[in-house]
């Protein structure tokens, strides 16, 4: 029988993909996975756990509290489940997924817009979707789930307008990387076929400060005519349609 993941185990994942709370031993995380400690020392963990993710993520104090406080709800919300679920044949996958789609996911997207009412967390993004979110009947498949990062990355790569092995080797060029087995091609590999959720530390080194990029599927605009009708020009150039646009831009297709 497959077991529903503890809310525990959920957080310490959480905090592995952003590069937080790396002092804590195997067996320490463990003990919290499997809430094998004392409520104190329990209590403890998970205030430490969440003030590591808080400071990676550059939280203010008052966001510090909301996140502890949304947290907790959720915490409750999870346990609930947790308790009353029997899998019975079912699948790790398919609990995974059904708690995803219909919990976990809901949950975050109501904290993140109450989140961005004052300020974006995606600022300089298109704004018609959920960078952040799964996107479902995205591209040419509507029954295909678009996850996240390869998401973020589809969007990169369109900008650049180029292969990913061109964009993998001026990445190298650019570090001065010899000899590293094609590791920036791999991990753009990866992350395309959603095989792995990328930690934050491998983001930075595959994309640091020092990579020049040049953004060839973009324009801007001149004074020589419109900035609408340079847009539209653009937008025939790249052969793109109204579907594909429209999570680009807040509007629905017919507009």
């Amino acid at each position: 029988m497959a077991a529903f993941p503890s809310f525990e185990s959920v957080l310490l994942q959480i905090a592995k993909v952003l590069g937080a709370n790396r002092e804590m031993s195997s067996k320490a995380k463990s003990k919290f996975k499997d809430s094998d400690m004392s409520i104190a020392h329990l209590s403890e963990t998970w205030i430490k756990i969440l003030d590591d993710i808080s400071d990676i993520l550059d939280l203010s104090e008052n966001a510090k509290k909301d996140l502890k406080s949304n947290i907790n709800v959720d915490y409750q919300r999870h346990k609930a489940i947790e308790l009353g679920v029997y899998s019975s044949k079912a699948t790790q996958q398919k609990i995974i997924w059904q708690y995803l789609a219909r919990v976990l996911i809901p949950a975050l997207a109501r904290h993140t817009v109450f989140w961005q009412i004052e300020s974006k967390m995606d600022e300089g993004m298109p704004s018609g979707i959920f960078w952040y979110l799964p996107t479902f009947g995205f591209e040419n498949d509507p029954n295909q789930l678009h996850l996240p990062v390869p998401q973020v990355l589809d969007w990169l790569i369109d900008l650049i307008q180029d292969s990913n092995t061109t964009i993998a080797n001026n990445i190298e060029d650019d570090l001065g990387i010899k000899n590293n087995f094609g590791t920036v091609l791999k991990n753009l590999y990866n992350w395309k076929k959603a095989k792995s959720t990328p930690e934050i530390s491998t983001i930075n080194n595959t994309f640091p400060n020092e990579v020049n990029i040049k953004f060839n599927g973009c324009f801007t605009p001149n004074k020589q005519s419109s900035q609408f009708d340079q847009a539209l020009s653009f937008i025939k150039k790249k052969g793109i349609l109204p579907s594909a646009l429209q999570h680009e831009i807040a509007i629905n297709e017919d507009d």
